[in-house]
């Protein structure tokens, strides 16, 4: 069984070398550094010293982005950019944009409780709802709890955040999207080790194989789904082909399959 956090968002390079020394040490297998995507050269850049850290470790080292717009099309966009140097891709907006999430590329919705400002009349607003539910499942993309959301939040703003990710958690459970658990950490002081995540996913009302999974089995299927967009001979999920012939098309793969 192994253990990742997929969503680490180091200041700096300098820094995402110390995050990855202590996550060797509070036990993760796997971590993925995340930088927000404005630019192509510059989260090229990123991408580029992020291998560089890969040769000093044996620990496996992803790189996400970031996709943060207010519109689709624009998300949409920068998310086909991102997909040559990044292997994860998260995106995150408002309410609205959420609800339009219809893009394939897209792995992981980040901390959708975030920037909601009013509850709804008869429900909280969690920045998930039944619709954002079938699309999460059907694109089999992952719901992130964001741990550092909780833990840089006080007061009434903590209980809030907290309710509204008990109710995405149920969400999940109803709708059979994956859920998976990370720090969201800047920097080795935001970082926990696996078994306090299980711990504080259980307190949020998660079974034990439910706060298990969020940070073994549903990051190992967000990894898998990424290797299988970029391996030219998979087609999509369930379709492989075992020799093209003559027949193998040109171009860049787009939507996990031609």
């Amino acid at each position: 069984m192994k253990f990742y956090d997929l969503n680490i968002h180091p200041e700096n390079l300098k820094e995402a070398g110390e995050i990855i020394k202590t996550a060797e040490k509070l036990g993760w297998h796997g971590i993925c550094l995340v930088e927000y995507f404005n630019d192509l050269n510059n989260f090229k850049k990123f991408s580029e010293g992020v291998l560089n850290l890969k040769k000093d470790t044996a620990l496996e080292i992803f790189t996400g982005a970031k996709i943060k717009a207010k519109n689709i099309k624009d998300i949409r966009k920068n998310a086909r950019k991102s997909l040559d140097y990044a292997d994860i891709i998260f995106a995150c907006g408002d309410f609205n944009i959420n609800r339009e999430f219809q893009i394939p590329e897209i792995d992981v919705l980040s901390y959708p409780e975030r920037g909601i400002q009013r509850d709804f009349n008869d429900q909280k607003n969690s920045g998930i709802d039944h619709i954002i539910s079938k699309l999460l499942a059907g694109h089999k993309a992952a719901y992130e709890i964001n741990f550092s959301g909780i833990l840089d939040s006080y007061g009434i703003v903590r209980a809030q955040i907290m309710g509204r990710i008990i109710q995405n958690i149920k969400l999940s459970r109803k709708y059979n999207f994956l859920t998976i658990f990370a720090s969201g950490a800047g920097d080795m002081y935001g970082m926990r080790a696996p078994l306090d995540f299980i711990a504080v996913a259980k307190a949020l009302g998660m079974t034990g194989t439910e706060a298990k999974n969020s940070v073994t089995r549903n990051p190992e299927k967000i990894l898998v789904k990424s290797i299988d967009r970029k391996n030219p001979e998979v087609i999509m999920e369930g379709l492989e082909v075992v020799d093209w012939g003559e027949q193998k098309p040109e171009g860049n793969k787009m939507f996990g399959w031609y």
